[in-house]
């Protein structure tokens, strides 16, 4: 079965911003989205809604949104078995590749940049570099595949940051600086991020 495009961004939204928590006291299968985007935030409710019938609520902090929560054993069960999990403590994901055709991929890759990524203008090279963040190494390999063999991006490269602060691993950079790469990249997948498109 091929991902629809609404379940591909939510699995995407959730391995870049997202956490699924059992709460053993209530019996409650939570979805929680940690976003101070409302645009984002939008996308995910009206997908949720769309996928799993069900609406999620708005949470805020000192008066901002912080992003969405919702209780849905359906739709933690089917995250889970997508690839979105625990070890130790720590939140691991995985790209369902054999899951996706090149329509689902592109939904995937742009809701995972726009909840993970960043679009960077390079004051040296003078042009644009695309970066994607996570501690997860295992699935940043597989978004190479995903590019590689979806949009044949080339040139990818990575860099390492120590931890730091409250941080427990090292977090990982995969980067896209070739300028056909990057070019490629912002025309056929680009962001749901307004800002993203504005600097553009």
């Amino acid at each position: 079965m091929v991902l629809p495009p609404e379940l591909a961004r939510i699995h995407a939204l959730i391995a870049a911003e997202g956490t699924l928590h059992y709460e053993k006291k209530n019996h409650a299968y939570m979805i929680h989205f940690t976003c101070i985007e409302r645009e984002l935030c939008d996308l995910f409710s009206r997908d949720f809604v769309k996928i799993y019938g069900r609406k999620p609520y708005l949470r805020y902090a000192r008066g901002r949104v912080a992003g969405l929560k919702v209780c849905s054993k359906r739709a933690f069960q089917q995250l889970s078995e997508l690839g979105i999990r625990y070890e130790s403590g720590l939140k691991v994901w995985e790209i369902p590749l054999a899951q996706l055709d090149k329509r689902s991929a592109l939904y995937w890759i742009k809701a995972f940049f726009s909840g993970d990524g960043y679009l960077y203008w390079n004051p040296h090279k003078r042009d644009f570099e695309v970066t994607f963040f996570s501690c997860n190494l295992r699935g940043l390999k597989q978004l190479e595949i995903s590019l590689r063999d979806f949009f044949n991006t080339e040139n990818i490269r990575y860099n390492m940051s120590k931890p730091h602060g409250y941080q427990r691993l090292p977090n990982y950079m995969l980067r896209l600086r070739n300028k056909r790469d990057v070019l490629r990249f912002i025309r056929q997948i680009g962001s749901y991020r307004a800002k993203d498109n504005m600097k553009i």
